[in-house]
């Protein structure tokens, strides 16, 4: 799993990396996180809002701040999804 926290290096966007981070941490995942900042990858994303929290490639919040439990809980979601049919022979 790739996250990406997209902004421009404001409180903010470091606020939501700090709560990623945590949340990846609680979870145990094996998630690399980064911070995109570059200009050009900005454009690129089309990032109107920031920051924004990508996840492998996908936008899950352009809203701002989430909290470390919101996160966990989209984390959890996405992981689920990849998991497909594997998650569904566990239970």
């Amino acid at each position: 799993m790739t996250i990406e926290v997209v902004g421009d290096g404001c409180i903010k966007c470091k606020d939501l990396r700090i709560r990623v981070q945590q949340a990846v941490y609680e979870l145990n995942l094996p998630a690399k996180v980064t911070s995109v900042m570059d200009l050009e990858q900005l454009t690129h994303l089309k990032a109107l809002s920031l920051p924004q929290l990508v996840i492998d490639g996908t936008i899950f919040s352009a809203r701002g701040l989430l909290s470390v439990a919101e996160i966990k809980a989209v984390l959890q979601r996405v992981e689920a999804q990849n998991a497909g049919p594997l998650l569904k022979q566990r239970s």
